[in-house]
């Protein structure tokens, strides 16, 4: 693609593409291609608005496994409040060591998985 002002092709740099013509001012040209507008599909305005309307635009059907979604979600919620636990106690010196705080993190997310579940099935 090229700079509509310039008619050079745009280079890749560190932030995305730009146009590398040095203007006479001393400044550089601020021209920049179009950003990617996000629509999908045929129709202009069809903007996919989850992973599963995207993957039926393409002709996809993906069924969700909302056990294991729960799973997953239960166990992030169990290692990011251990993990926080720990942390607190690491800030006034117990435990001493690195490895002493991972099995304190894994364990203590152990059990509240194990919480975590038996809430769900009492659901």
């Amino acid at each position: 693609m090229n700079c509509p002002t310039h008619k050079k092709e745009f280079r890749d740099g560190k932030f995305g593409q730009f146009c590398a013509t040095k203007l006479e001012d001393g400044g550089w040209c601020k021209e920049k291609p179009p950003k990617d507008d996000g629509y999908v599909g045929e129709k202009e305005h069809q903007v996919a608005q989850t992973s599963n309307e995207f993957a039926e635009s393409l002709g996809i059907k993906k069924e969700v496994d909302w056990e294991a979604k729960d799973r997953q979600s239960m166990s992030q919620t169990s290692l990011k409040s251990a993990s926080e636990i720990v942390a607190a106690l690491i800030a006034i010196g117990d435990p001493k060591s690195i490895e002493d705080a991972e099995k304190m993190v894994k364990k203590t997310a152990n059990f509240f998985y194990k919480e975590l579940k038996g809430m769900k099935e009492q659901e």
